[in-house]
Protein backbone atom coordinates (compact mmCIF):
# COMPACT_ATOMS: atom_id res chain seq x y z
CA UNK A 1 0.00 0.00 0.00
CA UNK A 2 1.43 3.30 -1.21
CA UNK A 3 -1.38 5.72 -0.55
CA UNK A 4 -0.14 9.48 1.14
CA UNK A 5 -1.03 11.04 4.26
CA UNK A 6 -1.10 14.17 2.88
CA UNK A 7 -4.99 14.40 3.34
CA UNK A 8 -5.20 14.28 7.42
CA UNK A 9 -1.96 16.03 7.64
CA UNK A 10 -3.34 19.15 5.99
CA UNK A 11 -6.31 19.19 7.78
CA UNK A 12 -5.77 18.62 11.42
CA UNK A 13 -1.43 19.81 11.50
CA UNK A 14 -1.57 22.78 10.60
CA UNK A 15 -4.92 23.79 12.72
CA UNK A 16 -3.07 21.51 15.89
CA UNK A 17 0.61 23.88 15.36
CA UNK A 18 -1.14 26.98 15.41
CA UNK A 19 -3.02 25.91 18.51
CA UNK A 20 0.24 24.84 20.12
CA UNK A 21 2.07 27.91 18.61
CA UNK A 22 -0.52 30.43 20.41
CA UNK A 23 -1.32 28.55 24.02
CA UNK A 24 2.58 26.33 24.67
CA UNK A 25 5.06 28.57 23.96
CA UNK A 26 3.23 32.11 24.88
CA UNK A 27 2.16 30.11 28.51
CA UNK A 28 6.11 30.11 28.34
CA UNK A 29 6.62 33.53 27.72
CA UNK A 30 4.20 34.49 30.57
CA UNK A 31 5.71 32.46 33.24
CA UNK A 32 8.53 34.44 32.29
CA UNK A 33 12.35 34.61 32.35
CA UNK A 34 14.66 36.43 34.22
CA UNK A 35 13.80 39.95 33.14
CA UNK A 36 10.56 39.71 32.80
CA UNK A 37 9.50 41.39 36.33
CA UNK A 38 6.76 43.13 37.41
CA UNK A 39 9.37 45.99 38.13
CA UNK A 40 10.00 46.61 34.47
CA UNK A 41 8.27 49.66 33.34
CA UNK A 42 7.22 47.80 30.41
CA UNK A 43 5.93 44.86 31.55
CA UNK A 44 2.39 46.19 31.97
CA UNK A 45 2.22 47.00 28.22
CA UNK A 46 3.95 43.64 27.50
CA UNK A 47 0.66 41.97 29.68
CA UNK A 48 -1.40 43.71 27.63
CA UNK A 49 0.01 43.07 24.28
CA UNK A 50 0.13 39.19 25.37
CA UNK A 51 -4.01 39.74 26.20
CA UNK A 52 -4.17 41.18 22.24
CA UNK A 53 -2.19 38.20 20.91
CA UNK A 54 -4.44 35.75 22.66
CA UNK A 55 -7.22 36.87 21.30
CA UNK A 56 -5.91 36.90 17.81
CA UNK A 57 -5.65 40.58 17.65
CA UNK A 58 -1.67 40.46 16.28
CA UNK A 59 -1.26 44.26 15.40
CA UNK A 60 -2.73 45.85 18.25
CA UNK A 61 -0.54 42.82 20.17
CA UNK A 62 2.64 44.39 18.04
CA UNK A 63 2.32 47.84 18.86
CA UNK A 64 1.41 47.32 22.23
CA UNK A 65 5.00 44.74 22.47
CA UNK A 66 6.54 47.86 20.67
CA UNK A 67 5.52 50.35 23.12
CA UNK A 68 6.79 47.92 26.11
CA UNK A 69 10.44 47.77 24.23
CA UNK A 70 10.21 51.54 24.21
CA UNK A 71 9.71 51.34 28.07
CA UNK A 72 11.88 48.47 28.59
CA UNK A 73 14.43 47.68 25.71
CA UNK A 74 15.93 44.96 27.43
CA UNK A 75 12.65 43.35 28.46
CA UNK A 76 13.54 40.15 26.60
CA UNK A 77 9.88 38.37 26.88
CA UNK A 78 8.53 41.32 24.97
CA UNK A 79 10.90 40.79 22.27
CA UNK A 80 10.29 37.21 22.50
CA UNK A 81 6.41 38.17 22.11
CA UNK A 82 7.06 40.26 18.81
CA UNK A 83 9.09 37.36 17.45
CA UNK A 84 6.09 35.41 17.91
CA UNK A 85 3.98 37.84 16.44
CA UNK A 86 6.01 37.83 13.31
CA UNK A 87 5.65 34.56 12.72
CA UNK A 88 1.92 34.42 13.31
CA UNK A 89 1.57 37.71 10.52
CA UNK A 90 3.75 35.62 8.30
CA UNK A 91 6.88 37.53 8.58
CA UNK A 92 9.56 35.51 9.12
CA UNK A 93 12.53 37.25 8.72
CA UNK A 94 11.69 39.69 11.42
CA UNK A 95 10.37 37.25 13.83
CA UNK A 96 14.04 36.04 13.45
CA UNK A 97 15.31 39.41 14.03
CA UNK A 98 13.29 39.73 17.36
CA UNK A 99 14.14 36.20 18.59
CA UNK A 100 17.76 36.88 18.12
CA UNK A 101 17.33 39.98 20.09
CA UNK A 102 15.98 38.56 23.45
CA UNK A 103 18.71 35.49 23.23
CA UNK A 104 20.89 39.04 22.99
CA UNK A 105 19.73 39.27 26.54
CA UNK A 106 18.92 36.44 28.08
CA UNK A 107 21.13 33.81 26.39
CA UNK A 108 19.95 31.03 28.30
CA UNK A 109 16.14 31.54 27.40
CA UNK A 110 15.74 27.74 25.99
CA UNK A 111 11.78 29.04 25.32
CA UNK A 112 12.79 31.43 23.11
CA UNK A 113 15.64 29.28 21.53
CA UNK A 114 12.61 27.12 20.96
CA UNK A 115 10.92 29.19 18.90
CA UNK A 116 13.40 30.68 16.61
CA UNK A 117 14.81 26.60 16.17
CA UNK A 118 10.88 25.78 15.42
CA UNK A 119 10.89 29.02 12.99
CA UNK A 120 14.17 28.00 11.19
CA UNK A 121 13.07 24.54 10.18
CA UNK A 122 10.12 25.77 8.99
CA UNK A 123 12.19 28.18 6.55
CA UNK A 124 14.51 25.17 5.57
CA UNK A 125 16.94 25.71 7.20
CA UNK A 126 16.81 22.52 9.06
CA UNK A 127 20.23 21.49 10.20
CA UNK A 128 20.57 24.77 11.80
CA UNK A 129 17.15 24.05 13.33
CA UNK A 130 18.72 21.16 15.20
CA UNK A 131 21.98 23.03 16.45
CA UNK A 132 19.51 25.41 18.02
CA UNK A 133 17.17 23.41 19.43
CA UNK A 134 19.91 20.65 20.80
CA UNK A 135 21.38 23.87 22.67
CA UNK A 136 18.21 24.34 24.20
CA UNK A 137 17.65 20.87 25.27
CA UNK A 138 21.16 21.08 27.14
CA UNK A 139 19.47 24.27 29.07
CA UNK A 140 16.49 22.16 29.70
CA UNK A 141 16.58 18.49 29.32
CA UNK A 142 13.22 18.17 30.16
CA UNK A 143 11.46 20.59 27.67
CA UNK A 144 9.07 18.41 25.55
CA UNK A 145 8.36 21.29 23.00
CA UNK A 146 11.85 21.39 22.13
CA UNK A 147 11.94 17.45 21.80
CA UNK A 148 9.26 17.89 19.64
CA UNK A 149 10.50 20.17 17.11
CA UNK A 150 13.47 18.36 17.15
CA UNK A 151 11.49 15.23 15.79
CA UNK A 152 9.68 17.64 13.19
CA UNK A 153 13.28 18.62 12.13
CA UNK A 154 14.37 15.01 12.02
CA UNK A 155 11.75 14.12 9.91
CA UNK A 156 12.29 16.82 7.56
CA UNK A 157 15.62 15.90 7.01
CA UNK A 158 14.63 11.79 6.79
CA UNK A 159 16.07 11.24 9.53
CA UNK A 160 13.24 8.60 10.67
CA UNK A 161 14.66 6.68 13.24
CA UNK A 162 15.91 9.60 15.17
CA UNK A 163 12.95 11.31 14.86
CA UNK A 164 10.92 8.38 16.07
CA UNK A 165 12.94 8.61 19.15
CA UNK A 166 12.41 12.29 19.67
CA UNK A 167 8.62 12.54 19.01
CA UNK A 168 9.00 9.46 22.08
CA UNK A 169 11.17 11.81 23.80
CA UNK A 170 8.31 14.42 23.85
CA UNK A 171 5.58 12.37 25.00
CA UNK A 172 6.92 10.58 27.58
CA UNK A 173 8.12 13.97 29.05
CA UNK A 174 3.95 14.18 29.41
CA UNK A 175 3.97 17.00 26.08
CA UNK A 176 0.50 18.33 25.97
CA UNK A 177 -0.36 18.07 22.66
CA UNK A 178 -1.92 16.14 20.80
CA UNK A 179 -0.08 16.58 17.34
CA UNK A 180 2.74 14.62 19.28
CA UNK A 181 0.90 11.62 19.43
CA UNK A 182 -0.72 11.77 15.47
CA UNK A 183 2.66 12.82 13.99
CA UNK A 184 4.42 10.08 15.71
CA UNK A 185 1.35 7.74 14.36
CA UNK A 186 2.08 8.76 10.75
CA UNK A 187 5.71 8.16 10.36
CA UNK A 188 5.41 4.99 12.09
CA UNK A 189 2.79 4.14 9.51
CA UNK A 190 4.88 5.54 6.91
CA UNK A 191 8.03 2.90 8.35
CA UNK A 192 5.43 0.07 8.49
CA UNK A 193 5.76 -0.36 11.92
CA UNK A 194 2.04 -0.54 12.40
CA UNK A 195 1.57 -2.41 15.48
CA UNK A 196 3.66 0.40 17.02
CA UNK A 197 1.39 2.93 15.26
CA UNK A 198 -1.52 1.66 16.74
CA UNK A 199 -0.06 1.81 20.16
CA UNK A 200 0.56 5.20 20.32
CA UNK A 201 -3.03 6.19 19.26
CA UNK A 202 -4.19 3.99 22.07
CA UNK A 203 -1.58 5.62 24.21
CA UNK A 204 -2.93 9.59 22.71
CA UNK A 205 -7.00 8.40 23.68
CA UNK A 206 -5.95 7.11 27.13
CA UNK A 207 -4.40 11.26 27.77
CA UNK A 208 -6.69 13.39 25.76
CA UNK A 209 -9.86 10.82 25.73
CA UNK A 210 -11.79 14.02 24.12
CA UNK A 211 -10.53 12.80 20.75
CA UNK A 212 -11.02 9.21 20.91
CA UNK A 213 -12.42 9.87 17.28
CA UNK A 214 -9.60 11.29 16.04
CA UNK A 215 -7.58 8.28 17.62
CA UNK A 216 -10.00 6.15 15.49
CA UNK A 217 -10.00 7.83 12.33
CA UNK A 218 -5.70 7.50 12.79
CA UNK A 219 -6.28 3.97 13.57
CA UNK A 220 -8.29 3.47 10.08
CA UNK A 221 -5.23 4.94 8.35
CA UNK A 222 -2.92 2.32 9.76
CA UNK A 223 -5.58 -0.40 9.00
CA UNK A 224 -5.72 1.32 5.45
CA UNK A 225 -2.15 1.26 4.70
CA UNK A 226 -1.50 -2.25 5.85
CA UNK A 227 -4.12 -3.70 4.20
CA UNK A 228 -6.93 -4.61 6.34
CA UNK A 229 -9.95 -3.05 5.00
CA UNK A 230 -12.53 -4.94 7.09
CA UNK A 231 -10.88 -3.14 10.26
CA UNK A 232 -10.38 0.22 8.70
CA UNK A 233 -13.88 0.36 7.74
CA UNK A 234 -14.88 -0.82 11.48
CA UNK A 235 -12.87 1.84 12.81
CA UNK A 236 -13.84 4.65 10.29
CA UNK A 237 -17.17 3.66 11.37
CA UNK A 238 -16.97 4.16 15.22
CA UNK A 239 -14.79 7.48 14.18
CA UNK A 240 -17.60 8.89 12.19
CA UNK A 241 -20.43 7.92 15.02
CA UNK A 242 -18.67 10.27 17.46
CA UNK A 243 -17.60 13.02 14.94
CA UNK A 244 -20.17 13.25 11.48
CA UNK A 245 -17.38 15.89 10.26
CA UNK A 246 -14.67 13.05 9.67
CA UNK A 247 -16.78 11.85 6.92
CA UNK A 248 -16.36 14.41 4.38
CA UNK A 249 -12.66 13.16 4.83
CA UNK A 250 -13.08 9.63 3.52
CA UNK A 251 -12.76 10.51 -0.04
CA UNK A 252 -10.12 13.68 0.12
CA UNK A 253 -7.84 12.10 2.92
CA UNK A 254 -5.22 10.23 0.10
CA UNK A 255 -4.58 7.60 2.72
CA UNK A 256 -7.67 5.83 1.66
CA UNK A 257 -7.15 6.20 -2.25
CA UNK A 258 -6.66 2.61 -2.60
CA UNK A 259 -10.39 1.95 -1.64
CA UNK A 260 -12.08 4.74 -3.36
CA UNK A 261 -13.72 2.72 -5.42
CA UNK A 262 -14.45 -0.31 -2.69
CA UNK A 263 -18.50 -0.26 -2.57
CA UNK A 264 -18.41 -0.05 1.32
CA UNK A 265 -16.07 2.73 1.47
CA UNK A 266 -18.20 4.71 -0.57
CA UNK A 267 -21.52 3.73 1.53
CA UNK A 268 -19.63 4.50 4.56
CA UNK A 269 -18.54 8.14 3.20
CA UNK A 270 -22.06 9.46 1.62
CA UNK A 271 -24.91 7.64 3.94
CA UNK A 272 -25.64 9.99 6.58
Amino acid sequence: MKASKKGLSVKFYLVLFIVMSMVVIMNSYITGCKKSTSDSPGFEMYEKAVSAFEAGKYEDALTMVNKAIEMDEDLAVAWGLKGEIYVQTGQKDKALDAFDKALEIEPRDFVVMTARGALLDDMGSGEEALKVLDRALILKPEYALAWFYKARALKRLGRDEEAVDAYREAIDKNIDMVEAYTNLGYLLIDMERYDEAYEVYDRMVLRFPEVKALGLYCKACCSAKKGDKKLMLKQLSESIELEPSYRDYIMTDNIFCDYWEDRELIELATSD
